[in-house]
């Protein structure tokens, strides 16, 4: 592969170190977005993007913030629509890396991904980069309403269960604690403690109640 098409694959993954021989480009690599480990060359590094959903960001090991994840999810949509139209196409005569590799198939095991990806890919060559880019979005939105989905539901099952009344949603209340938790900083915990929580709701109440004392004087 040549080094202007190597070098779009090679930012979204950090190197660290060489796999075999290193003038033959095998690298060990880290992708940026789902952090999982990656050795080969630059034309198997790509295929991580373009080959069925092998970059799940869904399935991150540890635990990131709200901002981070949309930004891995962000830049993986990043990766496959560039990598999608710079490799869409191959030049009469070139020949992929990956064709000279030797590949080692295990008996009765089979990667349904790449068997998915096969009958996706099994379709005229003029299309390939074009389809390949709307089946990338197309996935990404499947991602973006699944958690839309979860979020709405995870909401409806607190509020039903705790009794709480849907038209509390409308007030501008409910949008200070969203605002609020979206927006907590770094390692906050809500109150353990019923003596913060009394003191809370004491400091509160003072608060509502100085208001309509206010409001009543006028």
């Amino acid at each position: 592969m040549t080094k202007s098409r190597s070098e779009p694959v090679k930012k979204h993954f950090t190197e660290v170190g060489d796999n075999g021989r290193a003038d033959k480009g095998n690298k060990q690599r880290i992708c940026n977005y789902c952090d999982k480990p990656m050795a080969g060359t630059v034309s198997r590094a790509r295929d991580h993007f373009l080959k069925g959903s092998r970059c799940d960001v869904e399935r991150l090991r540890g635990v990131v913030s709200r901002e981070e994840y949309s930004g891995r999810v962000k830049g993986r949509l990043v990766a496959r629509s560039e990598l999608g139209v710079a490799m869409g196409e191959t030049a009469e005569g070139e020949s992929s890396e990956d064709d000279n590799e030797q590949r080692t198939v295990e008996v009765g095991v089979v990667d349904r991904s790449e068997f998915e990806a096969g009958l996706r890919h099994a379709t005229p060559q003029s299309s390939t980069g074009a389809v390949g880019l709307r089946k990338t979005t197309i996935e990404d939105n499947t991602v973006v309403f699944r958690a839309h989905e979860y979020t709405q539901r995870t909401m409806g099952d607190w509020m039903t269960t705790e009794c709480i009344p849907f038209n509390m949603m409308r007030t501008e209340y409910w949008d200070n604690m969203v605002h609020a938790l979206m927006n907590s900083p770094k390692g906050f915990r809500y109150a353990e403690f019923e003596n913060a929580r009394t003191k809370g709701v004491e400091v509160t109440r003072g608060r509502v109640a100085k208001s309509v004392e206010e409001l009543r004087q006028e």
